[in-house]
């Protein structure tokens, strides 16, 4: 008996040694890596950025001014808003008549990681300018928004618009497959019928309280961050643990986007499809015909732009991530779906995948952010200035 007893003791002293170096060698591990990976930060954009319309909808708060960092992507980038919450476009005309284009979208139309004039909003400004052809854009990008806000925003711009105006609205593969519950399609509906002047003309206007209702808020994970330099990891789910964790530990970062890039290539190849619940791609296709119907009766044009993300256009994460082909029916993925269903609803959709496919990895895009870099902003721009005003490449 107390030979057993003291083989147990010998047995539990020998685990805890283990498990106490192992935990040394992790540490060290992580103190080695953080020596030569650069850290990304969580909070790349402004918290105060992003504010709550009256009317509903999320939009830049008017008059900021700050910058975006992510500590690796892109570092100190300007960022300026008007004080119709829109962001700040190079090349402007000045001539006040001339038509206006509203850009309306997500993140990848804001034009995150990049400065004022380097998204492509501000290029397509610009290559309009040159071309000697009119046009006054706006930035109307929101980060972290989907369609069923770019609706509500209609409520700012379906007012103002006059003969001769456009919205374009930008597309990405997270709005495609981000499925609406009928209660979001019925708001959707009541937001552009409550729309009571049906155009005319007129300027931009933000409409907010007093006190401002902001998309992100400073949580308790975020104080430490910003005190400690460390940020507290989520566990609130699998997939959110994993991402946060590489805000969290270098090591972690250095072999979390490999790991990914396994999983997707050995995952059932049914496994996307069977996450999306049936009728998401036609529910969203109804949002952009109830926006399109409401523009084109105050007599605007409103096109349709897929923005796809890298993994599609990059050859190296499409392999990837596709399984080869086998997950997606064709690699511009956006596009094809654009083909099966902007006829039907009566949409005028292009792609801007022709201009941003590349055998290049992170050619158009930051390594770590994703988002499109300069590069990538500059062939949208080319894309769109080709394709919906005709301006010759």
């Amino acid at each position: 008996m107390c030979r057993g007893a003291a083989w147990h003791k010998f047995m539990m002293r020998n685990f805890t040694l283990l498990g106490a170096s192992i935990v040394v060698a992790l540490c060290l591990l992580e103190f080695l890596c953080r020596l030569f990976v650069p850290m990304p930060s969580p909070y790349p954009v402004p918290l105060e950025l992003i504010v709550l319309d009256d009317r509903g909808f999320w939009t830049l708060a008017p008059a900021f001014r700050g910058v975006m960092d992510n500590g690796i992507d892109f570092r100190g980038k300007s960022l300026t808003v008007d004080d119709a919450g829109t962001r700040s476009v190079m090349c402007r005309q000045k001539n006040a008549g001339v038509p206006r284009v509203f850009l309306v979208g997500d993140s990848q139309t804001f034009g995150q990681g990049l400065s004022d004039r380097e998204t492509w909003a501000s290029i397509l400004q610009c290559q309009l300018r040159d071309a000697k052809l009119s046009g006054q854009i706006y930035n109307l990008g929101v980060p972290g928004v989907n369609i069923d806000s770019y609706v509500h925003r209609m409520r700012q711009v379906v007012p103002v618009l006059r003969d001769g105006d456009r919205v374009i609205v930008g597309v990405t593969w997270n709005d495609l497959h981000t499925f609406h519950e009928e209660s979001v399609m019925e708001s959707a509906r009541r937001a552009l019928g409550n729309i009571k002047q049906p155009g005319g003309g007129g300027r931009l206007e933000m409409r907010s309280g007093w006190a401002p209702r902001y998309l992100h808020r400073a949580t308790w994970r975020y104080r430490t961050y910003r005190a400690t330099g460390l940020l507290i990891p989520s566990f609130d789910e699998l997939k959110g643990f994993l991402e946060s964790m590489q805000y969290s530990s270098a090591l972690f970062k250095v072999s979390y986007k490999r790991l990914k890039e396994l999983i997707y290539r050995w995952r059932s190849a049914g496994a996307l499809s069977s996450k999306i619940p049936e009728g998401t791609f036609e529910r969203n296709f109804t949002l952009l015909q109830l926006m399109r119907d409401r523009v084109v009766a105050a007599g605007g044009r409103f096109d349709v732009l897929f923005l796809p993300n890298r993994l599609f256009f990059d050859d190296i994460y499409y392999a990837a991530y596709s399984q080869d082909g086998s997950v997606f029916p064709q690699q511009d993925y956006p596009g094809y779906l654009g083909k099966k269903y902007c006829p039907s609803f009566g949409l005028d959709c292009v792609s801007a995948f022709p201009y941003l496919r590349t055998s290049e990895q992170d050619k158009h895009t930051f390594e770590f952010d994703g988002h499109f870099n300069e590069a990538g902003a500059r062939s949208i721009a080319q894309g769109v200035a080709w394709q919906l005003f005709g301006v010759m490449r």
